[in-house]
């Protein structure tokens, strides 16, 4: 099937960009205004772009639903589950072999962190399978295109006002204007917030900046000075989240004290019900805020995320709960799954967050032997740890968390929700951002 491409969904949103002109007002202060003329240009330019990117990625997201409709009709002339359908086809892939690994290893040196080719190698060996299945999945709805009717009775684009119009037939069957908003209404939720994101973020950016320096012009000291009052004299651990944590105060209390209003809004959350129940948490169960996020123990980005809410989750004290729900990515790491299980086994009995630290700090060593090692680390029955690491109560879970997730839009990790909303900026800036403006308003 056609890839989406990642870039597409940063500049795909029109509602936030329609009207905005070089002079519109996107914030106030005390200080001064801002429009759009104080952005960076590259940013002016793909806000000048949005109405042609909109309708390239609502016709990308159009064509993915119907490769998606031709494999179901194929499925079911077949009389195939659809799923057993798609591993047939990813089956007639060819296996990468290790020549092609070694070559893309040494084309792609830079992105390993010099790590050897023996350390990756399972790694690239799963990647390149993957996209070898991916090719063997568009040649084949590309054939099916050529033996299912397909006719177009409206562009996806246009302003239909009954949303039962079709869009296309597909066989015998269509896609609405109904159908298409109901499918990919979390996708294009997605562009538009990391539109609205980028804006917010720029502008913020640059109002800071502005601010400090008119700030400290009104106390009579170099803006250098002012940072390093405000912020790096006070850093006692230079290891830690503490800069970042300073630096967001600082930021929040400049905004505060000139009366800053961001006039440019991002499109209304999409509010989802998070399941948390009997998953392991800490934090005050009653907290107001609380933060689940989905994670991969062999992922070293969830690694480094970790500790991040742990800090946020010490910050915040009883305002705030973190829970923990599965995501491993069984296609891209080995160990991940059997790494969830030993965590699972030691959650029955009351470590899980002892040993994940563990598992997050020894990445590179999750078989099934440094698991059990971890167990015995922090004092687990070895017996019970076993057992229940084949338990397959415990392996179903799993795969519920990791159902659970994508149909919640989890589609990598780290994957935050806060409060039932996608976290999009995994950072303590952002965490307390956001915190604080659900704390405010609660």
């Amino acid at each position: 099937m056609r890839k989406i491409l990642i870039g597409i969904l940063l500049i795909s949103v029109h509602i936030l960009a329609s009207g905005q002109e070089v002079d519109s007002i996107l914030a106030t202060s005390r200080y001064r205004n801002y429009t759009l003329s104080d952005l960076p240009s590259d940013v002016i330019k793909v806000f000048n772009e949005f109405p042609l990117k909109l309708a390239q990625y609502r016709r990308s997201l159009l064509e993915n639903m119907i490769s998606a409709t031709l494999l179901k009709l194929e499925a079911e002339r077949l009389k195939l589950n659809e799923e057993k359908l798609i591993q047939r086809i990813k089956n007639t892939a060819q296996k990468p072999s290790i020549r092609e690994a070694e070559n893309f290893y040494q084309s792609n040196r830079d992105i390993f962190n010099g790590k050897s080719f023996e350390e990756v190698k399972d790694q690239i060996l799963r990647f390149l399978a993957n996209k070898k299945e991916q090719e063997a999945l568009e040649k084949y709805v590309e054939a099916l295109r050529k033996r299912i009717k397909i006719s177009f009775d409206r562009d996806v684009n246009s302003q239909s006002t009954n949303p039962q119009d079709v869009i296309v037939s597909i066989g015998n069957k269509k896609i609405t204007f109904a159908e298409f908003e109901k499918i990919n209404a979390p996708a294009v939720y997605e562009a538009e917030a990391d539109f609205a994101d980028m804006i917010i973020e720029k502008l913020e950016e640059k109002i800071f900046n502005d601010l400090v320096l008119f700030e400290a012009q009104s106390l009579g000291v170099a803006s250098n000075d002012l940072i390093a009052e405000e912020i790096t004299n006070k850093i006692k651990d230079f290891s830690g989240y503490e800069e970042e944590f300073l630096t967001a105060k600082f930021r929040k209390r400049l905004f505060e004290k000139y009366n800053l209003k961001i006039l440019f809004k991002g499109p209304k959350p999409l509010i989802q019900n998070i399941s948390t129940q009997d998953k392991p948490s800490k934090g005050n169960p009653t907290a107001p805020v609380v933060m689940v996020m989905f994670s991969d123990f062999q992922c070293p980005a969830c690694a480094a995320t970790h500790p991040l809410l742990e800090a946020i989750l010490n910050e915040y004290k009883d305002k705030v709960r973190f829970v923990v729900r599965n995501f491993p990515l069984v296609e891209l790491h080995k160990n991940a799954f059997q790494a969830a299980q030993a965590a699972k086994a030691a959650e029955k009995q009351g470590k899980f967050f002892e040993y994940i630290e563990i598992l997050y700090k020894n990445q590179q060593a999750l078989d099934q032997e440094s698991l059990k090692a971890y167990a015995r680390q922090i004092g687990l029955d070895m017996k019970r740890f076993e057992a229940d690491m084949r338990d397959k109560v415990i392996a179903d879970s799993i795969w519920k968390d990791i159902e659970e997730g994508k149909n919640y839009g989890v589609y990598a990790t780290p994957t935050i929700f806060v409060n039932g909303v996608k976290l999009r900026d995994i950072s303590i800036r952002g965490l307390m951002k956001t915190i604080e403006n659900l704390i405010e308003n609660q």
